[in-house]
């Protein structure tokens, strides 16, 4: 719907993959919405993070926006639930 933005640009196209270096961000006529939505503050204080380890990103929680660092490794990925890989692949072949 036009609120995410890559390297300053509108980004609609679900399935982009992002580079190195690149900035991901939310529109400024969103930050008003999700900072009432959702109360980063005590996220933030409750975790240290709003989101898990997430080393392969720079996040600027003020700007709604990150930086994508790298393509990070399966295990440093953080999940909201215990994901077997292994057992994911196998049901898919």
């Amino acid at each position: 719907h036009g609120h995410v933005l890559v390297n300053g640009k509108v980004q609609s196209i679900a399935s982009y993959s992002v580079n190195e270096g690149d900035v991901i961000q939310i529109s400024n006529e969103m930050h008003d919405i999700l900072f009432n939505q959702f109360n980063w503050d005590i996220l933030k204080k409750a975790t240290g993070s709003v989101f898990k380890y997430t080393p392969h990103l720079e996040v600027d929680y003020k700007a709604m926006a990150c930086v994508f660092l790298y393509t990070p490794k399966i295990d440093e990925i953080s999940y909201g639930f215990n994901l077997d890989v292994n057992k994911a692949i196998r049901h898919y072949l």
